[in-house]
Formats: structure tokens, sequence, C-alpha cells
């Protein structure tokens, strides 16, 4: 067994050079991969404020609802407190004909005979579909009740609900930034 010295510069010892299998690291000697630099980190000051929406899961973790309490939610003085709650409220009353119901959480219980479980994946597909089109119309109704303001979706690798100043290049963009995707069969393109 070779044990390496103190005085190690990195390099494999000579024993291990002469074979072609690869020496062992020494620990405290590992060299990571590639550094990446960092990501730009953005001032708040250059950035237009925006109120993000927080969201919490219900139905089980099934679904979701829009948080309106305001006062968990920094508003920057684009909305009133009472203005916040009544457009969050009206969204999730919008939104409630795509959440999940009883017969959705019998049919997911009843999974492992499969069966069930082929109708709940339907019925699901079904009610994502409803969701995108609900919260898009409930968007547009947002959008036009306050011009001065524009409500998003912003997908990521976590999508979360902003409502932002509407300036000249964020409606240019469309009503709802970056959710531009075909909700029907009837939307798509050649």
């Amino acid at each position: 067994m070779v044990v390496p010295d103190s005085k190690d510069d990195g390099e494999a010892p000579e024993d291990a050079k002469e074979t072609d299998t690869p020496a062992m690291p020494v620990i405290g000697r590992i060299q990571s991969g590639p550094q990446h630099p960092p990501r730009p980190v953005q001032n708040d000051k250059s950035r237009a404020p925006r109120v993000v929406v927080p969201q919490r899961a219900v139905n089980g973790g099934l679904d979701f609802k829009f948080d309106s309490d305001p006062r968990r939610v920094k508003l920057h003085n684009l909305l009133t407190p009472d203005q916040y709650n009544d457009a969050v409220n009206r969204l999730n009353d919008e939104l409630r004909p795509g959440r999940s119901n009883r017969i959705d959480v019998a049919l997911l219980i009843t999974g492992p005979l499969m069966l069930p479980l082929a109708a709940w994946s339907i019925r699901h597909s079904k009610q994502v579909k409803r969701r995108k089109r609900l919260l898009s119309e409930g968007m547009d109704k947002f959008n036009a009740a306050h011009p001065g303001l524009l409500m998003r979706w912003n997908k990521g690798l976590e999508s979360f609900l902003t409502i932002e100043q509407a300036g000249d290049e964020t409606r240019a963009g469309g009503a709802h930034g970056t959710m531009s995707l075909p909700i029907s069969g009837e939307d798509t393109f050649v």
C-alpha cells in the first residue's frame, strides 16, 4: 500500500503511474470541476417592483390556492391591501372548477386496482387544461380592470404568479408574459 507523503503535489504516487489503473485521490486535495462564474445579482433598485403572490397546497397536495392575506406580501404600493385581497380571492374563485374533488381523491386512493388510476389520469389532464384556461382568463380580467398593472404567470423550476407595473415592453410581449402555450388542440401551430 502506498501512502502519499505530506509534500504531495496532487500527482499520483510513482507506483500508480506505472500501472494503467488510476490512483485514488488524496482526501483534501480533490479538485472540483470547472467553476462557473457566479450569476450576476440584480439590484432591487434596478428592477421594477413586483408583488409575488404566494401559493399553498390544497386538497392533499393535488391543487394549489393563492394566499389572499396582504400582511404576508410586500405590496410595493402597487395595490392597496383591499385591492390585493379582492383580486386574489376572485382569482381563487375562478380557479375552483379546475380543482380536484372527492371523486378524484377516491380514484387516486383506489390506484392499486389500475383501472381507477387510468380514469384519474384522464380527469387530471382535463383539470390541468381547465386550470390553465381559467388562470389565463383570470389574469386577462385583472389586467383589463387594472390597466397600470400586469398580472403574469412566471414559469420556471418553481412557477409563481406576479403583479407588476405594466410598461410598454411588458404589454408588447403578450398579456401574460411567459405563459403563451396553446391550451387546446385548436391553437396548435402548423
